[in-house]
């Protein structure tokens, strides 16, 4: 693919392709217009969901993942402290895991598990990083579908159901709070703590933490983020800022959206709440098939060819 690329989208997955093809030194314009949903801080670790039971495909990501975040300026890594229910699905997956051992869930009493690693990262600080890295090869304008003649990725986050009305989405309210503790604001928890729609970590090179996934089911905010905190840091915490923002994957396997749909466009999407997760794996895999003109070189579980007889 020698033409000039047109990256819809200036979120995580648009400028981390366009990063790539700049390290490469070919030709591309990064288009949106700032408003991305790239919260200040983010969680990335293994166990999504409620189960200890990963895809295959989910560990080969991992380790790519590892060796990305592990170091960088953006990122703070951490063990990882998980709070089961006595019972539940998640707890007795612990004991029926299929994960490598460096991964494996350890019990620690009282319900709770740690694993490691899982990272803390400034997403938003990053993606600025990058967009500001291109210089005149970033456009802050919104585009819309058939706006640009030429190949266009689209990795245009909660758009790329425009593009592909045909199949089933799944789009679910974020929210985050950057918060400190009132006698000791420069303090951090010692883990990265994830109970029941509830994350808590430390803001990676400031002072204080962030807690996230406190929305109702309507989504509106449950307000008792603070609260929550306190009882695990057992000391007065007081919010700082707040973030909202959307977040979309296909409702059918909730993996990532790889590859050409046709001749014209290139589909980069889909990661929901775990970009940070799958980006490292999979941005080299969508740039490599990009260039070819082809969706041979992509696993099967990302690309977009799992969908072909739905679009």
């Amino acid at each position: 693919m020698t033409e000039k690329a047109h990256i819809v989208g200036d979120g995580l997955a648009g400028t981390w392709f366009a990063r790539l093809l700049d390290s490469r030194q070919l030709d591309f314009l990064c288009f949106g217009n700032g408003k991305t949903n790239t919260p200040p801080v983010a969680f990335v670790h293994l166990f999504q969901g409620r189960t200890f039971r990963r895809h295959e495909q989910e560990l080969t990501a991992f380790r790519s993942c590892i060796e990305f975040w592990r170091g960088s300026e953006f990122s703070q890594e951490w063990s990882v402290l998980r709070k089961t229910t006595p019972g539940d699905r998640l707890q007795r997956s612990a004991h029926d895991h299929n994960v490598p051992e460096e991964f494996a869930p350890k019990p620690q009493g009282n319900d709770l598990f740690a694993y490691r690693p899982g990272f803390t990262v400034r997403a938003k600080d990053l993606t600025k990083f990058w967009r500001e890295s291109f210089g005149n090869k970033f456009q802050e304008q919104t585009v819309e579908i058939g706006d640009l003649s030429g190949p266009v990725v689209y990795a245009s986050g909660l758009g790329i159901e425009e593009l592909l009305p045909n199949l089933r989405w799944d789009t679910n309210p974020g929210r985050t709070v950057r918060a400190r503790c009132r006698e000791h604001p420069a303090r951090q928890p010692e883990h990265l703590v994830i109970a029941k729609g509830f994350h808590l970590g430390g803001n990676p090179g400031e002072e204080g933490f962030t807690v996230g996934g406190r929305v109702n089911s309507k989504g509106e905010a449950k307000n008792d983020e603070t609260q929550l905190a306190e009882e695990w840091l057992k000391e007065g915490v007081e919010m700082c800022s707040q973030w909202w923002g959307e977040r979309i994957a296909n409702a059918l396997d909730r993996f990532p959206i790889i590859g050409w749909l046709d001749e014209k466009a290139f589909v980069f999407a889909g990661f929901g709440g775990r970009a940070l997760f799958w980006l490292p794996f999979c941005a080299p895999l969508a740039v490599e098939a990009y260039l070819e003109g082809s969706n041979e070189s992509l696993p099967t579980a990302l690309s977009i060819e799992r969908f072909r007889n739905l679009l």
